[in-house]
Parts: C-alpha cells; structure tokens; sequence
C-alpha cells in the first residue's frame, strides 16, 4: 500500500519536521490552522470569521 510505503520511506521526513517546527515557533498547537495578515486563526472556524477578518483588514489598508 503506498501510504504505508510513505510512512516508511523517509523522502518527506525533513519536510514533516520542517514544518512542524515551524509550527512551534508560530505557536501552532492544533489544525487547522491560519494565519490572516499575521493574525492568527486556530481551529474550524465558519467562513465569516474569515470574511469579517479579510474585510475589517482591507478597511485597515485602506486608511
């Protein structure tokens, strides 16, 4: 099965560990994940979080 040939396969393990850490370092403890403008969004949030975020932004770059 190839899932299985990937998890033992280390092609992608530096990938993996890459992005983990940098995960840590943005302070990432769970998926998803999202940051808007380098703000952070954790978990599922509904599509309006994201439309009122991206909105309230724009406004901001606006001014």
């Amino acid at each position: 099965d190839s899932f299985e040939q990937c998890l033992l396969n280390d092609t992608y393990a530096s990938a993996v560990e890459a992005d983990l850490q940098e995960g840590i370092e943005l302070g990432i403890n769970g998926t998803p994940a999202f940051f808007i403008n380098g703000y952070p969004v954790s978990g599922a949030q509904p599509y309006t979080l994201f439309e009122q975020a991206i909105e309230q932004l724009l406004i901001e770059q606006d001014e």
